[in-house]
């Protein structure tokens, strides 16, 4: 289904859809390609809000999969939306549109927020109630009567609340994509080459070091793996770390009264700036009890805590 906004038709695309339309669109996503989550974030700065909203996904969600986009709500609340823009790119395709049609691309749960009045609503074959404020999808199989309420997508209005998604090689032509895969293949041919040469000089070492061995009576050495897997840093694992220090570091309103103005991460430590907080040493108390503490700043009405992880 589409409207007409400015001077791109809007479209409501969802998995299963298939367009005929040839001009530049804007999108309107279904709530099938993302998720959104309201998470309690007490940084003022949305520039350091969004830095953390990954950590608040990892437990549902592969991260390093998904970007991110966040709404600020209030003071202490952002309205956080997740999104497969690989998943994404293959829906459009999907939908017979290219890339390059694409204009602007937008989150059903803001643009359908006059429907918000706790009645199911329909659009194609999809449709949804807001609950808690937040958009959800209900399977057609729960549905026993058709609702009263239509989204008329010719009078929505469009919010300032979009992503962009761009496919790396849209900008190629065809012939410059031809020549591309004509050196990729070149490529692959020379690394297989290589691969093949290095095999070759691999078994004929392997053999000769088992000569050696039988020659010389040697007994064969183990190889101390452990060690090394030890060694290697585990993504994942830091970012428990930062989202706990994170919750623990939210939870000082229960201590004293105040705001975070900032968070700065780093690879073993974390920077934060309270604003109007009423006791400083009580601030401090509370945060050294569990992490160490390596710098305490109150200048000119800003705190500025350093802790380790």
């Amino acid at each position: 289904m589409y409207n007409i906004n400015k001077n791109y038709k809007t479209l409501f695309l969802t998995k299963n859809s298939k367009f005929d339309y040839k001009q530049k669109v804007n999108l309107i996503l279904s709530a099938q390609l993302y998720w959104v989550r309201v998470f309690e974030i007490p940084i003022s700065s949305y520039k350091d809000a969004i830095k953390v909203v990954p950590s608040f996904f990892e437990d549902f969600l592969d991260i390093e999969q998904y970007k991110f986009y966040a709404i600020k709500l209030n003071d202490i609340q952002y309205l956080c939306f997740a999104y497969n823009q690989t998943q994404i790119i293959e829906t459009i395709k999907q939908s017979n549109l290219s890339l390059s049609q694409i204009n602007n691309i937008y989150f059903a749960h803001n643009e359908f927020l006059s429907y918000n009045n706790d009645q199911i609503f329909k659009l194609d074959d999809q449709y949804m109630i807001y609950k808690d404020d937040v958009l959800v999808l209900i399977p057609s199989s729960f549905i026993k009567s058709q609702p009263n309420n239509y989204v008329d997508l010719d009078n929505i209005k469009l919010s300032k609340h979009k992503i962009y998604i761009q496919n790396e090689l849209s900008f190629l032509d065809t012939k410059s994509a031809y020549i591309l895969s004509i050196i990729f293949i070149l490529l692959i041919i020379v690394n297989g080459i290589k691969l093949y040469q290095i095999k070759k000089t691999t078994k004929i070492l392997t053999n000769n070091l088992q000569l050696t061995k039988q020659t010389y009576h040697l007994m064969p050495t183990i190889i101390q793996t452990k060690s090394v897997i030890r060694s290697l840093k585990d993504t994942s694992s830091k970012q428990i770390k930062i989202r706990e220090a994170l919750n623990y570091i939210f939870n000082f309103s229960k201590i004293t009264k105040g705001q975070i103005q900032r968070v700065d991460l780093s690879e073993n430590k974390i920077l934060i700036y309270f604003i109007k907080i009423d006791s400083f040493n009580k601030l401090k108390s509370y945060i050294s009890k569990k992490y160490p503490i390596y710098k305490s700043i109150n200048r000119n009405d800003v705190i500025t805590i350093g802790i380790k992880l």
